[in-house]
């Protein structure tokens, strides 16, 4: 069945960028919604700014989290978005000696280990500092 540009426009909306829901809305198989997606500049757009809306609704359930202390929400948002001040999960360790006497420096801490025993007043620290990164 081909579908006129507007019903796929229609179908995109609400979609969340989820091409398994456009397809239910048109009432099709995935590849052929796919197939009606891609055919034009404008359901290709639409598509696109459906994906960044389901993102930025992402973001402030994030948000929402984070102010509402939730630590495991705090650690991802300060691993993947803090890394240059030092935030990461994982640890890059630079070799400065030979291997029967090496000298490791740490460059980055574990943020798991960071929060590791953080006061009550610690982790409302980090919360404003999120809160004013996220209001600048």
């Amino acid at each position: 069945m081909k579908y006129k540009k507007e019903i796929v426009l229609e179908a995109i909306q609400d979609s969340k960028g989820i091409m398994s829901n456009i397809a239910k809305a048109l009432d099709c198989e995935w590849h052929t919604a796919q197939s009606h997606v891609l055919n034009w500049v404008e359901t290709r757009k639409a598509m696109e700014d459906e994906k960044e809306t389901t993102i930025d609704f992402v973001e402030s359930k994030l948000f929402g989290a984070i102010d509402g202390g939730s630590e495991s929400m705090i650690r991802y948002y300060l691993s993947t978005q803090g890394k240059r001040r030092g935030y990461t999960e994982k640890q890059e360790i630079e070799h400065l000696g030979n291997k029967e006497n090496p000298l490791i420096q740490e460059h980055h801490i574990k943020l798991s280990e960071a929060l590791k025993g953080a006061t009550e007043e610690q982790k409302e620290f980090f919360i404003e500092l999120l809160r004013s990164k996220r209001s600048s």
